[in-house]
């Protein structure tokens, strides 16, 4: 796919409205979108959204200034989505949830045998 962006002046120097295109480089042809849905088309095709876009690319051109600036979780977020790790920070989630169920089960458990064991 190409994504193109474009505005031009008319003979009176006067910008002209702007024109977006999503193109299907397999067939050479445009995708039949509006151009108010060539954004969200975009971050569909891409998996990042326009400023997780425009991180990668300032990254990726050597401009690590901007991306040490940004805050931890937008950095993290970034480099997840651009590597496709995002998968290990949702087996850690559930990993966690899974030890406290577990582990508030095996308390209640030991509770009940202190108290069994009191009573005998």
């Amino acid at each position: 796919y190409a994504s193109e962006w474009s505005i031009s002046t008319n003979r009176n120097e006067n910008l002209r409205d702007y024109e977006m295109y999503i193109y299907d480089m397999a067939s050479n042809k445009p995708l039949d979108c509006k151009k108010s849905d060539v954004p969200s088309k975009n971050e569909e095709l891409i998996g990042l959204n326009y400023n997780q876009f425009i991180k990668s690319v300032l990254l990726a051109q050597g401009d690590f200034a901007q991306f040490l600036k940004a805050r931890k979780d937008e950095r993290g977020e970034l480099l997840e989505k651009i590597t496709g790790t995002g998968i290990y920070r949702q087996i850690g989630t559930k990993a966690f949830q899974k030890f406290k169920s577990v582990n508030a089960e095996i308390e209640e458990r030991q509770r009940e045998i202190n108290i069994l064991q009191k009573d005998l």
